[in-house]
């Protein structure tokens, strides 16, 4: 299953898409689909580990995809009215802003094949690729890209 072709809730706000880890692991979360179809926002998942956190922020952002992680400590100490006031000032956060992204290349080995699978999904149109991504997306990308032997610009606007 690809994420760039799930039936994804379109609102400012939403959750959880991405079904594979990032390139090496082998871990699941939850299930993508499912997840497509609840209205937003909702908890994804209570008692993760840090790292466990950033892994789904990680594929969270490797589609387009809006999240936040708090303790749960927070969330179940917090009052409606303040998550409430966090949740609208995150639908506003330059962060998750779209911009335009050029990928130019990706060298032939099978790390830029996972990164380009991870970010953009099985089909991808010749290079150079324009496409739109939230701002978080575009300077994950950028990095990765980098380490990998990848090409990927910003383009203005």
């Amino acid at each position: 299953m690809d994420c760039n072709r799930l039936p994804v809730q379109r609102s400012p706000v939403t959750q959880w898409t991405r079904r594979v880890a990032p390139p090496g692991s082998t871990q699941k979360l939850v299930d993508a689909e499912f997840q497509t179809r609840r209205k937003p926002p909702f908890v994804v998942k209570r008692e993760l580990t840090a790292t466990d956190a950033m892994l789904a922020q990680f594929e969270l952002v490797c589609c387009d995809i809006v999240s936040v992680f708090l303790a749960d400590a927070v969330l179940s100490n917090a009052d409606s009215g303040y998550l409430a006031e966090l949740y609208g000032s995150l639908m506003h956060a330059d962060e998750f802003d779209k911009v335009s992204i050029r990928l130019v290349s990706v060298p032939p080995h099978p790390k830029a094949r996972a990164f380009v699978q991870q970010f953009i999904g099985n089909h991808v149109p010749a290079l150079p690729f324009e496409m739109p991504a939230m701002r978080k997306k575009a300077r994950v990308m950028i990095h990765w890209a980098k380490k990998i032997g990848a090409e990927v610009t910003p383009l203005p606007g």
